[in-house]
């Protein structure tokens, strides 16, 4: 039974390597995503579509992606599907009811429909994800300054900046309900 658990486990491992393998060969492609709001989850979505970059990112710039993914995934789910302004996340994060205002919004059926779209694409000399939520937009011009000396000490509001950062371009469209991100290759193929 050992031998066979093992020889198993060893042909997963393969498995999983000739996938990586795979990754690293593919030049270009675009895939989209639907998903819900579910918060918990935007770890692991950042992670996967940091991961889709194998090739074209070095390691260390997919863990930066990744950061920034998930920031902006965050804005997407909660600024923009949940509606949750600055005020009311400021509030509710002195208050300590973050959680339950995410609830509070969730059992809301028009919010609770709402979904995130991206699309990625990736081509040999760059990646670039389009990030869509259906919430009710913004102006990026309103939004406070996390390096302006009143802010410093919020507890939030800096997942824009984290990104700008992140990426190589960085820009909002279609009424603040889409950004569209961009990251230059820095592997050689």
């Amino acid at each position: 039974e050992l031998p066979i658990v093992i020889e198993k486990y060893l042909s997963i491992i393969l498995e999983q390597k000739k996938k990586k393998d795979f990754a690293d060969q593919i030049e270009s492609g675009s895939i989209d995503f639907v998903f819900d709001n579910r918060i918990e989850n935007l770890a692991s979505v950042s992670l996967y579509l940091a991961s889709l970059t194998r090739g074209v990112l070095s390691n260390e710039c997919r863990t930066q992606i990744t950061i920034g993914l998930q920031e902006l995934l965050m804005n997407a789910v909660e600024h923009g599907n949940l509606n949750i302004n600055y005020k009311e996340k400021t509030h509710a994060l002195e208050k300590d009811y973050l959680e339950e205002l995410y609830k509070e919004r969730l059992s809301q059926p028009k919010i609770k429909s709402r979904r995130v779209r991206v699309n990625f694409q990736r081509v040999p000399k760059f990646v670039e994800w389009r990030i869509t939520d259906e919430g009710d937009g913004f102006d990026i011009s309103t939004i406070p300054n996390p390096c302006d000396e009143v802010n410093l000490d919020e507890m939030h509001g800096r997942g824009i900046l984290i990104s700008k950062y992140q990426f190589d371009k960085l820009k909002y469209s279609n009424g603040g309900r889409t950004v569209w991100v961009m990251k230059n290759a820095s592997k050689k193929r």
